[in-house]
């Protein structure tokens, strides 16, 4: 009852109005540039500070520490045989990171690194199945794992180590953002029923010890990319088939009964990609970017206020890359910025930027 009692308590349909001023921010300042590294997982700490991790072309594993002025912090690089990369991280406080390091090694291995400071000062070894994602939790990290499309399981690990519990799936679940709330935890993904499936957009409630799943909001056609709690409010952020295109969906509040996401349809000229949102003023910011060969590559912003109304939407033009592959959103101190993995004109070398937002076009009301 407390799960039911959460998810209606957050929860009206809120309706967004297609109304908003477009413009082109000038002057996005590049804070850090990274060549030759494709990110694969970001976090930021609690002193604000922004952990991210890749790989290089070789490849060679890498994690890096930067603070929102662009400062580098340390850094972890490895030359393992046969290549390796980080693909989840996880703050844990005092200095501290868990991070999910995969080696493509003879037998093609996972671990669990404990950091602090920039040094690797554990390593656990992790059974042999597929390793996809970290996520936060208290006292310990969650770790998405699987075998094949139908076998996905969930499992939480302490700080030390050890594997406290594991719940298996099924229907092949992929989250890209999870919580963790009184009673449990809040996976935000996609899942896909069978091989021959279309991706479902879906909310999954999983209890503290692992034992039982519910599952809120699916969609057919279409996933969820991140979300947000933001006072008491629960943000989706995703895609779904909309006019034959993938359009950006925004949707604040869903019941408990299910969810008709409302889709925003900014005026772009090409297919729209959703990558991330970010609480800012009351509202939120999602950051999305266009495919089409025509325009400039650049961020599509938008404001959106409490009411899921778009309130201005900007472009931040990324000059010196070819292609935008992903975005994470940070604020800090009021200040948004975007951590940019893209590829550069002439290459298909990806390369990382972490560049601070202009937000003086619209404001959240």
């Amino acid at each position: 009852m407390k799960r039911l009692y959460f998810l209606l308590i957050l929860i009206l349909l809120c309706h967004l109005s297609a109304a908003g001023t477009t413009a082109q921010a000038s002057g996005s300042e590049v804070l850090f540039a990274m060549e030759d590294f494709e990110v694969l997982c970001s976090a930021q700490d609690e002193n604000g500070n922004l952990c991210i991790g890749g790989r290089s072309k070789m490849p060679k594993g890498r994690l890096i520490c930067v603070d929102t002025t662009g400062n580098l912090l340390w850094s972890v690089e490895n030359d393992l045989p046969g290549g390796d990369w980080y693909s989840g991280i996880v703050p844990c406080g005092d200095g501290r990171y868990m991070a999910l390091h995969q080696q493509n090694d003879s037998t093609f291995t996972h671990h669990l690194e404990m950091i602090e400071q920039g040094q690797v000062v554990k390593t656990t070894h992790l059974p042999d199945e597929q390793a996809f994602s970290l996520y936060p939790a208290e006292d310990g990290v969650l770790l998405l794992t699987g075998t094949a499309i139908d076998a996905t399981s969930l499992s939480k690990w302490s700080y030390e180590g050890k594997q406290l519990w594991k719940l298996d799936f099924g229907k092949g679940y992929r989250f890209d953002e999870m919580f963790t709330l009184e009673d449990g935890y809040l996976g935000i993904g996609y899942h896909i029923p069978d091989h021959n499936s279309a991706w479902v957009a879906a909310v999954c409630l999983v209890d503290k010890d692992g034992r039982s799943v519910q599952e809120y909001f699916s969609k057919k056609d279409s996933r969820w990319v991140d979300a947000a709690i933001h006072n008491g409010k629960l943000y989706l952020f995703g895609e779904t088939e909309h006019e034959e295109l993938f359009k950006g969906i925004v949707a604040a509040n869903a019941s408990a009964e299910g969810m008709e996401p409302v889709i925003y349809t900014p005026d772009t000229q090409g297919e729209l990609i959703p990558f991330s949102l970010v609480p800012m003023d009351g509202g939120f910011l999602t950051a999305s970017s266009q495919w089409n060969r025509l325009i400039p590559t650049a961020l599509t912003l938008t404001r959106f206020d409490r009411e899921c109304r778009s309130v201005g939407t900007f472009t931040c033009p990324m000059a010196d890359l070819r292609a935008i592959c992903d975005c994470w959103l940070f604020s800090k101190n009021g200040q948004a910025f975007a951590l940019v993995c893209g590829t550069v004109e002439g290459s298909f070398q990806y390369v990382a930027r972490l560049v601070q937002i202009p937000l003086g076009i619209g404001s959240a009301r």
